[in-house]
């Protein structure tokens, strides 16, 4: 009896070894781009072409479960735009040049594969807070 039980541990044990093994664990490592030029200037020069409260840079560089690079991408917050577009095709048009901007400005700029810009929209009522996040994804090669 106790071999039995042995027995079927030792394969659950195997088959969860496995199942672990074959999956494609990711890691997500967040730290500031670097520029080439003062980064409040570049944040100025964004904040008055979008007349917002704040912009935000983020490098985000996702690896796999042996720390290959999968992807590194450069996030730009652009938080409570005035006057923005609604439309997806339009506010694309609107965010590729600022995007073009922060990407020319990158040390390294070969380093990323895709830019993000997430319009942020943050409202506080009282004791109550809403947030929105509209992201636009643009690869490499698209810019």
């Amino acid at each position: 009896m106790k071999t039995v039980i042995f027995t079927k541990n030792l394969l659950a044990i195997i088959l969860l070894s496995f199942l672990f093994q074959s999956c494609h664990l990711k890691a997500v490592e967040m730290y500031p781009p670097s520029f080439t030029v003062d980064q409040i200037k570049l944040q100025d020069s964004i904040k008055e072409k979008t007349n917002c409260e704040s912009v935000k840079f983020t490098t985000l560089k996702v690896k796999d479960s042996e720390q290959m690079i999968l992807d590194t991408q450069l996030q730009i917050d652009i938080i409570n735009p005035k006057n923005f577009p609604i439309t997806r095709e339009d506010l694309k048009k609107t965010t590729k040049p600022l995007v073009v901007q922060a990407r020319n400005a990158l040390k390294n700029s070969s380093e990323y594969s895709s830019f993000k810009i997430n319009i942020i929209t943050e409202k506080v009522n009282g004791s109550n807070s809403y947030s929105k996040t509209v992201p636009i994804e643009f690869k490499a090669e698209e810019l």
